[in-house]
């Protein structure tokens, strides 16, 4: 025997029985204790308002010091179906408020016909009780009549219409239950807890399954009827044994918390009438592998399916709403299609999905929340048109190469980008006026940014650890670049080979900014007829190479373009040869040096030839 392993369901369960006790003593500390009027052959009752009968009641007040007082050492009751008291015949017509509470040797309770009622926690904390009948005389069963005894089977008749909360919840020997034909809702509480109860039908006009019905019971199986409407919340909480579950196409809604941590539960039918399936209604179902989706489903409330076992998800067109964390830490998720009716999907809906390696974004979606996708290694993405903002962290550690910003986009949050390992290109386009910081921090792989046009400022940390960097593009309508503490806006500029600016006018910035570029090789370029001003213009100065080019035309590096005129052709074969006949001591630079090897020679101009010849 596993030792650790029983201990931990042992200690599992007695944290279940304490959570079920501490809802029943909650409402026995609201009643009141109303004395015995007199006692026939042991048995204690108290006179009804209407003169004529009579309920059974307690023989003696249970208290903290004494909580098993009442009718000590009875192991059978058989109690009558009238009693005479003082001449006077009175029909016992009710079993009364926590009559038999605490009555541990108890074992069987027969009950009279003519019985209408059994009380509130009537036989509550009866430990042994194994046997009772209900006559078919009974109308009204009520909250905790019965809870935490240790009755196997139960037969409710049709004669009952009043079916109180946690009326069997904790009775944990309890196998086989028959309900009311007639009966349209299973209380909240009915079989909490009850251990043994593996399966049951469902009576043939129930409508709604009530707040933890069933939860932390042994149920197995289920006959649904083709009446249900609703399940509440919590009502299946921590069923280990299920395993599937089909509910029929009339359930419209799910609770939240319904079938949360059914820990063995591995597949899920969801019916034609399903709205809404709600919040954490599936959570921590870790072994769900399948979840089929009906097809007029809506709504995906928050944590639905949080820290499931889920590997693929198919939403229908039906759903237009996910909420936040709803598929959150589905670590076996590889594939999510997604309708194009979906409006909103809110923060975090898929971030940690550690195996998430492709997801469609509706083109109904205008934002991209915080941290939808954050942590999941999606290895390409494509941004439909429809969107406008991409929120902080919400790519956080994806995979994917290459990324295309359509030009609806306006504002892309922190850290939107932060450690895209495998992105080597971006271009913000110019519809983007709101830039956050550390966008693209620890993208390591980056080699090429292109900041566009409505790009105000460059705040801190955006190009943070971006230490790849080759070639940086600068918008015309920057402003300001913000530097402060450790935290550089364009990150380590080592590698930099070209810089494009812009703007025709140098602004002001810190010459930290720059952090490590080479001066000596890495090109400056400017808009035409703006050198003179950069190259009197404080750190930009410091540049040796600075170019004019035309601020229309595409700034991506064309390599072997010497004289940079977009195109590869003899005339840079000529500029390298002068080149190379020239003094000049700075004419090695990142454009002159076709081979990047530090040096200008016929290694180069043999590179530009091979370039021209091969069509490159």
């Amino acid at each position: 025997m596993n030792t650790t392993k029983t201990k931990s369901i042992f200690s599992s369960r007695l944290a279940r029985i304490a959570v079920l006790m501490a809802l029943l003593m909650s409402s026995l500390s609201s009643m009141a204790y109303d004395p015995c009027d007199f006692m026939v052959d042991g048995i204690a009752y108290r006179i009804n308002a209407d003169g004529a009968s009579v309920s059974v009641t307690y023989t003696a007040v249970p208290d903290e010091n004494n909580p098993y007082a009442n009718y000590t050492d009875v192991t059978s009751i058989n109690i009558p179906s009238s009693v005479n008291y003082e001449g006077k015949d009175y029909a016992v017509t009710a079993i009364g408020e926590v009559a038999f509470y605490g009555c541990i040797s108890l074992k069987q309770v027969v009950f009279p016909d003519g019985l209408k009622t059994i009380g509130t926690s009537a036989f509550l904390d009866c430990f042994y009780l194994e046997s009772v009948n209900v006559p078919n005389t009974v109308t009204s069963i009520e909250d905790g009549a019965f809870a935490t005894t240790g009755i196997r089977e139960i037969v409710l008749p049709n004669s009952v219409v009043n079916l109180g909360c946690n009326v069997c919840t904790g009775c944990r020997e309890l196998t086989q239950v028959t309900l009311p034909e007639n009966l349209t809702e299973i209380p909240p509480g009915m079989f909490g807890g009850c251990y043994k109860l593996k399966s049951i039908t469902l009576p043939p006009h129930v409508t709604t399954i009530g707040e933890q019905a069933f939860a932390m019971s042994g149920i197995q199986n289920i006959v649904w009827p083709t009446s249900l409407k609703s399940i509440q919340q919590k009502a299946f909480w921590w069923c280990d044994g299920l395993t599937e579950v089909v509910l029929p196409d009339s359930v419209s809604w799910i609770g939240g918390t319904a079938f949360w941590q059914c820990n063995n539960l591995e597949r899920v039918t969801l019916g034609r009438d399903l709205f809404s399936v709600g919040a954490s209604s599936f959570s921590e179902c870790k072994k769900l592998k399948e979840v089929i989706f009906g097809p007029n489903v809506r709504r995906i409330e928050s944590r639905a399916f949080m820290l499931t076992g889920l590997q693929h998800v198919t939403l229908p067109e039906s759903v237009e709403f996910i909420g936040r964390e709803a598929f959150e830490g589905c670590s076996q998720l590889e594939d999510v299609h997604m309708g194009n009716n979906i409006t909103n999907i809110e923060s975090s809906a898929f971030s940690a999905c550690y195996n998430l390696h492709y997801a469609n974004l509706p083109k109904s979606l205008s934002i991209i929340s915080s941290g939808l996708f954050s942590s999941c290694p999606l290895e390409e993405i494509d941004i439909p048109s429809s969107i406008t903002s991409i929120g902080g962290s919400a790519f956080l550690g994806s995979k994917f190469k290459e990324l295309e910003i359509p030009n609806s986009v306006t504002s892309i949050g922190c850290q939107a980008f932060k450690e895209c390992k495998e992105l080597t290109r971006v271009e913000i386009p110019n519809s983007v006026t709101d830039l956050s910081t550390f966008v693209f921090v620890n993208c390591w792989g980056l080699k090429e940014i292109i900041l566009g046009d409505g790009v105000t400022e460059v705040g801190p940390g955006l190009l943070e650890n971006c230490n790849g960097l080759k070639t940086i593009t600068l918008g015309s309508c920057i402003r300001s670049i913000i530097y402060y503490g450790a935290n550089p806006p364009l990150g380590s500029c080592k590698n930099l080979t070209r810089l494009y600016n812009r703007n025709p006018n140098p602004i002001g910035i810190k010459e930290a900014v720059l952090q490590e570029v080479n001066y000596n090789y890495c090109v400056l370029y400017v808009p035409r007829g703006s050198a003179d001003l950069y190259r009197s213009a404080p750190v930009w100065q410091r540049f040796v190479h600075i170019k004019e080019f035309d601020p229309n035309m595409p700034t991506t590096v064309i390599k072997g373009d010497v004289n940079i005129d977009c195109e590869v052709n003899i005339a840079d074969v000529n500029a390298l040869m002068d080149l190379i006949m020239s003094e000049d001591p700075f004419k090695v630079d990142a454009d002159t040096d076709v081979n990047q090897d530090g040096e200008i020679n016929i290694a180069d101009i043999n590179a530009v030839i091979n370039m021209i010849l091969s069509g490159e």
